[in-house]
């Protein structure tokens, strides 16, 4: 039971982090289209 419980906390941070990083790309991509746009 315990197990099961630390692989679920380690999963949600996992899909957590990757939330923040999709999300920091998205930002990053409007910012250099906008840049690379004369």
């Amino acid at each position: 039971m315990l197990y099961q419980t630390e692989l679920y906390v380690i999963l949600k941070e996992f899909l957590f982090s990757n939330n923040i990083l999709s999300d920091f790309n998205q930002v990053l991509g409007k910012n250099t289209a906008r840049l690379q746009r004369p």
